[in-house]
């Protein structure tokens, strides 16, 4: 189902410039995250989600900016 709804919403999602460096950030957070749980620390299971969801919306938040920038500079 995940897949069918990404296939479908691509288009809508490369409409969102920064939405990539976003995934690839909180990829290298988790990847951190992991790695400091591996080795022993102890890591908030709530740590996370929270932070996929912030640095996701924080890039989402700046492509909505740069494209209505982008609309503003048009008219």
């Amino acid at each position: 189902m995940v897949r069918e709804l990404t296939v479908r919403g691509v288009d809508r999602i490369r409409s969102y410039c920064y939405l990539k460096n976003g995934a690839m950030y909180s990829i290298l957070v988790l990847g951190t995250i992991m790695l400091a749980d591996s080795f022993g620390f102890h890591i908030p299971a709530w740590l996370s989600p929270v932070t996929t969801f912030a640095i996701v919306g924080y890039f989402l938040y700046r492509s909505v900016q740069f494209q209505k920038k982008g609309a503003a500079g048009t008219v």
